[in-house]
Formats: structure tokens, C-alpha cells, sequence
């Protein structure tokens, strides 16, 4: 585990797991029976639920399910959610700012996840998002930046191999070029993102298709589960887009069949009736509510070095890292320009980042991690991964 690391709490009592489960249900709107809170209970659920990022729906739940709870386990539980509340507004000003930038200067743009996800929930601010991501076209970029430097208070920080990363006082913007996640067979069509998009009607935006909305979530659903590990909140993201919107289902199937993710679709999608349609589980739901449910919102590194080794013996898995693929090698070190150059080139430029120091540093606690990593979670990761197709 690396120093800066998280101690993530986890729901291993099946009394308050089921008791957390029921109060997303009723914070996103689903009837439930009623039932009381310990402190204790309250405590634990809370500090999942702030790691999870859905401690704005839990504080909903508790409200409108009239959850019997001490009134200090209340007040500790009001003042954590208004510190995400009080995120949640600033993002929500934020986007203001930039779509009117955006259609000021005419340049088109798609808002990605939480900010497009929001209006499924019974309040906008019960979806938490710790960033803004916005989607314009690669050759916009040069007129999108200036623009929102001098109409907002975002600055340039960094360029990655898909998004610009802008910050503000209180506000991190990821404004993508593309929404690629460094996955061959999954980019063939996500790369193809604005053939799937058309004018909303207001300014400069566009929106995806419906089916490319399901699409894309479980698409970056899927990349978080193989890189990182996954939180429950886009499940709940899920659950909503298939139950409050209209898509054809046999067109989001057809897109994650081409990109080889069929299986976990499906798969995420009886998790979500497990916890909200009173579906029963499966071996492989419940395994992989185990995974959720075990880290943060975006997993844990203990997490992602498990989940990077499930093919692999740790030596194996260095090696790998050493002399990575050359698709990945590409997407990553791929020059601001845009300019192609042999694959030679792309490996170089690797190896040449290992000179700076946090590159060094970065490697020996990645070795760490892997060299101490549990084979018994290996195997189950691995075991789970073989189920979801993966």
C-alpha cells in the first residue's frame, strides 16, 4: 500500500450493507421498508458513503425515509454533506461559465457525466462529481483555451494524452479532446464520439444519442473495473439512465458487443436490479458488489495493483510495465502537437520520463505494491474478471 494511501472502510456486517443499499434507494426516489440506525451503524454507513462520494443521497435517504437516528449521528452526517454539497454547487456555477464561454466563441461541446447525469436525480446536487468533464473537438482546442482563460478563472495546468486538465480555485476541469480510455478495441468506437452526437438546441451543445450515453458510461464503467477498480455511484448513474430515459436497448448491446464488453453490461446491469429492483443475486453479482463495495469511488491502489496482476506473477506483471504494448505506449507519450512518429520514438520518449525523480519514485512504489500484493484477492479478481469477460 502506498503511503498516501486510503484506508477504505468496507460493509462486511450484511445487516449495515443492506441498511446502506436501502438508503441510496430511497435517496434516488425507490420506496423501501422503514428501519432504525444505531450510532454506530450511522458512523460506518456515513464514512462509506463519504469514500463511495454518495453521502448527499444517503443524508436523502435517512430524510425521506424518516430513518430513526440519534441527533448527533444526524448533525455529524449534515455537516460531511454540506462539504459536498457546497463542491457540487461550485461545479454547477462552473459549468455556467464555461458553456457560456463555449457559446460565445460557437465552439461545440458535449458535457460528460455528472454533468449530463445530474438532471436524472431527484435533486441535481445528489450527484457528485469531483471534477467538470467537457468534450470539444481536437481541432478546437486552440480556440477553446484562450477563450475560457479570459472569460473564467481556469488556467491551463497540463495536457494528457485525451483531456486538458484546468483548475480554478475551487474547480478541476478535464476538457477532452477525445474520451478514448487507452483500451484498442473499446477506442475503435468511442474515437468515433461526434458521429454519435447532434445540436441539443441550446448554444453550442451537442448530446450524445441515448444509446451512445448508456454506451459511454459502461464503457468508462469498464475501464475504471480493469485499471483501478469501481465505486457504486455510477451503478447508480446506470440504474437511472435505464430507468428515467428511452434508448434502444439493442443498439447499446450492439455497441458493447463490438467493444467486448457485453458481458459486463449485462452483468452491471443485474447488479443494479439486485439492489434496487429486489433482483436476486448471483455468484457473480455478489462478487462483484464485493469489489465495489471493497474501495472508493474510483477503487483503491491497493485495488488497481490486484486487479493489473490477475494475469500475470508480479515479476511478470514489472516486466509488462517495462516494455508495455505499443498501442498504450502511443496513446500515452503521444506529443501535444498531435504529430505521428514511429513507435521507436514513443518508447524512447517512456524511457526517457524515468530520468525525472517522481518517475523513480512512482516505479518503486508501484514494485512495492505489486511485490506484496494477496494472491488469494489475485485469484478472485482473476475469477471475477473471467466472468465479466474481461
Amino acid at each position: 500500500m502506498e503511503n498516501n494511501e486510503v484506508q477504505h472502510d468496507t460493509l462486511t456486517d450484511p445487516d449495515i450493507r443492506e441498511k446502506f443499499l436501502a438508503l441510496i434507494a430511497l435517496g434516488i426516489g425507490i420506496e423501501n421498508d422503514g428501519f432504525s440506525l444505531s450510532d454506530e451503524e450511522s458512523r460506518k454507513i456515513s464514512r462509506v458513503a463519504k469514500q463511495q462520494a454518495v453521502l448527499p443521497i444517503i443524508q436523502r435517504g435517512v430524510g425521506v425515509g424518516k430513518i430513526a437516528s440519534s441527533k448527533e449521528a444526524l448533525r455529524d452526517m449534515r455537516r460531511a454533506c454540506a462539504r459536498d454539497t457546497f463542491h457540487t454547487i461550485h461545479n454547477q456555477e462552473a459549468v455556467k461559465s464555461l458553456r457560456k464561454v463555449l457559446d460565445q466563441e460557437q465552439i461545440p461541446y458535449i458535457l460528460l457525466k455528472g454533468a449530463t447525469l445530474s438532471s436524472l436525480y431527484p435533486e441535481s446536487y445528489l450527484r457528485t462529481s469531483s471534477d467538470i468533464d467537457i468534450l470539444i473537438r481536437e481541432e478546437d482546442v486552440g480556440k477553446a483555451l484562450p477563450a475560457i482563460e479570459k472569460g473564467t478563472d481556469f488556467q491551463v495546468k497540463e495536457k494528457g494524452y485525451r483531456d486538458i486538465s484546468m483548475v480554478s480555485p475551487y474547480v478541476h476541469l478535464e476538457l477532452h479532446f477525445t474520451i478514448i480510455e487507452n483500451i484498442e478495441k473499446m477506442d475503435a468506437i468511442l474515437s468515433k464520439a461526434w458521429d454519435y452526437a447532434a445540436p441539443s438546441g441550446e448554444g453550442s451543445r451537442y448530446v450524445f444519442t441515448p444509446e451512445f450515453l448508456v454506451f459511454h458510461i459502461v464503457a468508462h464503467m469498464c475501464n475504471h473495473c480493469k485499471k483501478t477498480g469501481l465505486g457504486i455511484r455510477p451503478f447508480i448513474d446506470l440504474w437511472l439512465l435505464r430507468n428515467k430515459t428511452s434508448y434502444d436497448e439493442s443498439e447499446v448491446r450492439a455497441l458493447c458487443e463490438k467493444s467486448g464488453i457485453l458481458t459486463f453490461y449485462e452483468e452491471c446491469c443485474h447488479l443494479t436490479d439486485v439492489w434496487f429492483a429486489k433482483a436476486p443475486h448471483t455468484e457473480t453479482s455478489q462478487m462483484l458488489e464485493e469489489f465495489c463495495l471493497s474501495g472508493g469511488v474510483y477503487g483503491s491502489s491497493r485495488i488497481r495493483y490486484v486487479v493489473k496482476q490477475r494475469k500475470q506473477s508480479g515479476p511478470r506483471y514489472i516486466l509488462r510495465r517495462l516494455f508495455p504494448p505499443a498501442y498504450e505506449v502511443k496513446t500515452l507519450y503521444q506529443d501535444e502537437s498531435g504529430k505521428k512518429h514511429t513507435t521507436a520514438y514513443y518508447y524512447l520518449k517512456r524511457d526517457l520520463s524515468w530520468l525525472r525523480k517522481n518517475r523513480r519514485d512512482e516505479l518503486k512504489s508501484r514494485i512495492n505494491n505489486i511485490m506484496s500484493a494477496d494472491k488469494d484477492h489475485i485469484d478472485s479478481v482473476s475469477e471475477l474478471f473471467k466472468r465479466l469477460d474481461l
